[in-house]
């Protein structure tokens, strides 16, 4: 989420549909452990913008680099249109 560019804590709890205190405390782990950076909106002083930092944004690169073999190994027994099925399956379930 965070990776794909600026977002503030209240779009992350609204996505995952859970509390914003709870969204608070886990990016407050993040930005200890100078995953993240969060700072002050230029435009709004109430909210916060999340970026990620060079260490974050390195893991990112390295879990899905993993996500995408381990996917790439499991998928290799089915048929392009088993995937596809399971995909669209998928994007039903997102969209609701």
């Amino acid at each position: 989420m965070i990776s794909n560019g600026c977002l503030h804590p209240l779009d992350i709890a609204t996505m995952l549909n859970i509390g914003r205190s709870l969204v608070t405390a886990e990016l407050g782990r993040l930005e200890k452990a100078q995953l993240l950076v969060a700072r002050k909106s230029a435009t709004d002083q109430r909210r916060t913008e999340l970026t990620l930092s060079a260490a974050g944004a390195a893991i990112c690169d390295e879990v899905r680099a993993a996500m995408a073999a381990m996917l790439h190994e499991r998928w290799a027994q089915y048929e392009p249109d088993q995937i596809r099925l399971c995909a669209q399956m998928l994007r039903d379930f997102r969209i609701g």
